[in-house]
């Protein structure tokens, strides 16, 4: 388990508003145009939204690695080489057309401990139970902020609503005819099933399974990112690396262990024998047989192998 010193704090800058379907889109391609958008009066004409969302859009697309802050002085933002390859004028999937677009930015919210808003992060890592209620996660972040080095450490009412927008962002929301329409709508994490409420207890239980939608090559883009931040010269990784420890694959997406053997299996192929699973001799590991692994190249093979199948299938 990381220590409070390990992970950014990060409770705040959704404004309470769950991710939307157009927002990464909106973010990549107005920053292209526009690199001083959000810092402009007029962001809320351009984008189409209210004051509070322009803020909420800005923080989903910076915190999905999708835009950075390319000038902290001036409030400028340009797209990342992510952002452009699937959300920009020339973008892969910017309407999140292919469910494993969602899976991506699941892997962008939920996998790094320096960059992931901290609830995503703590829930999906370090939570060790299947199981929660709101007021036990909240306990256990206030705890982990109370330990944690900064000075400026919010409240509980501040944690208490990103927990809740956390809850939104995967559970899909129950009929409510006193909120407008536009804030009802659900998040694309819904589409994941990770989460579900119990009707009678109403905890929230965290699934395990083997997710259709994964593809190999969003798997594989997985592996090589967090290969790079935690045994970026290493030519091998445990198998239970992999599947179990903190901002792994198989923990982020909530693998069962057959489906993680059975990513793994398939990396040799989607990653052009770059890399590789090894399972004789009674020893799992994966196995890096390149010096260099283009991660983003890896994550196109998967849209390009859709256009291409999807093309074979209308001949």
């Amino acid at each position: 388990m990381l220590g409070a010193d390990a992970i950014q704090l990060v409770f705040s800058g959704h404004e309470s508003f769950p991710l939307r379907f157009s927002w990464l889109a909106k973010a990549v391609r107005e920053t292209e145009k526009d690199a001083g958008l959000f810092n402009r009066p007029d962001a809320i004409v351009t984008l189409g939204v209210g004051k509070n969302m322009v803020r909420s859009m800005r923080h989903w697309a910076v915190r999905c690695g999708i835009i950075i802050d390319a000038d902290k002085s001036k409030g400028h933002y340009r797209p990342t080489p992510l952002g452009s390859a699937i959300f920009g004028s020339e973008g892969l999937d910017p309407y999140i057309e292919d469910p494993s677009t969602v899976w991506l930015i699941h892997w962008q919210l939920c996998s790094d401990p320096k960059t992931s808003p901290t609830t995503w992060y703590w829930i999906f890592n370090e939570l060790r139970d299947s199981s929660f209620s709101l007021s036990e996660v909240v306990g256990d972040l206030l705890r982990l902020v109370e330990h944690a080095p900064t000075k400026k450490k919010p409240n509980r009412g501040t944690v208490e609503r990103d927990v809740a927008c956390f809850v939104r962002s995967y559970i899909a929301s129950e009929p409510d005819r006193r909120v407008s329409q536009e804030e009802s709508y659900d998040s694309p994490l819904t589409e994941l099933s990770l989460l579900r409420r119990e009707p009678e207890t109403r905890r929230i239980i965290l699934e395990r399974g083997s997710w259709p939608t994964l593809s190999p090559n969003i798997f594989a883009y997985a592996v090589c990112q967090y290969w790079e931040r935690t045994a970026p010269h290493a030519k091998t990784l445990a198998f239970e690396q992999i599947a179990y420890q903190p901002g792994s694959p198989g923990q982020v997406f909530k693998l069962t262990e057959n489906a993680c053997v059975e990513l793994l299996e398939a990396l040799h192929g989607c990653t052009g024998a770059r890399i590789g699973f090894d399972s004789t001799s009674g020893m799992r590991q994966v196995i890096r047989h390149a010096d260099a692994l283009d991660a983003l190249d890896i994550l196109k093979g998967h849209y390009e192998y859709s256009v291409d199948r999807e093309y074979s299938n209308a001949k």
